[in-house]
């Protein structure tokens, strides 16, 4: 093999191994997070009546997921819990360059600090959370696309970005954890979805946060929740191009190699 074939083979290599390093992540929003990528506060209500999308309006004129809310659990093994649907807006458009479409696929990054997978609690009182994810081909959808992944304590493992061998069951309490779901493999999006993506530069994703809890003693109890911290930067798309795309970035730069070699 001459060098300007070996490195033409080098080139191609290089660019479809490096493909999702290749484009620019894009980040999700949401009117209710902070612009800037700095942490904003939401709660995640305890009871149905105060459930719904983040920032609607609850029967006690608060807004759902942005102010506190509380429960009275009575009775040995009372059962409480609720829930807020968080939608992030992804427009790609300005993150990537267009020569990388069609899309082959892609992964989310998701970072969350302190959601309690696993059961946590006191002496009065044990709960747990979970985080449901669907995709939605436009934002404002009122009906997702493909599988809805659940994240619970069962199976929060699955999920974990680059997972240490050494600690294959990590605490989540008070940690900060960083998770991957697959847009083919976990959400089950095909080609049609990928090809609309390509077309229109725009999705959603839906986030619903959900607590349960369970009572451990007999008198009355009230709980009251706290705020988890959550930025638009915690929720990323790494795009990964599609292969012949990359193989043309080969060829254009093997033409430049070929005019400075001549």
């Amino acid at each position: 093999m001459n060098t300007l074939k070996a490195t033409t083979v080098t080139l191609v290599l290089a660019l479809v191994m490096c493909a999702p390093a290749l484009a620019n992540p894009a980040v999700g929003t949401n009117p209710f997070l902070p612009s800037d990528g700095s942490a904003g506060n939401i709660y995640i209500p305890m009871q149905l009546s105060t459930s719904g999308i983040l920032g609607d309006v609850r029967p006690d004129s608060k807004q759902v997921g942005l102010a506190s809310d509380s429960v009275v659990l009575s009775g040995l093994g009372d059962l409480a819990g609720g829930w807020v649907d968080l939608e992030l807006a992804f427009d790609i458009t300005a993150d990537r360059a267009p020569d990388f479409f069609p899309l082959l696929g892609g992964t989310f990054q998701l970072t969350f600090r302190d959601l309690d997978f696993l059961e946590a609690g006191t002496s009065a009182f044990s709960f747990s959370e979970w985080v449901e994810i669907s995709y939605l081909l436009n934002p404002g959808d009122a009906n997702s696309v493909g599988n809805t992944v659940r994240i619970d304590g069962s199976n929060y493992t699955n999920y974990i970005f680059n997972p240490d061998p050494s600690n294959p069951t990590p605490a989540t309490n008070g940690r900060t954890l960083q998770y991957e779901i697959d847009m083919k493999g976990d959400l089950g999006l095909g080609d049609a979805e990928l090809a609309e993506l390509s077309q229109d530069n725009t999705f959603g994703l839906m986030l619903r946060f959900g607590t349960e809890l369970e009572h451990l003693r007999v008198a009355n109890n009230p709980v009251r929740n706290t705020s988890e911290s959550i930025s638009s930067n915690d929720f990323v798309l790494n795009v990964a191009p599609e292969p012949t795309t990359l193989v043309m970035l080969a060829m254009g730069s093997l033409a430049l190699l070929r005019r400075r070699v001549g």
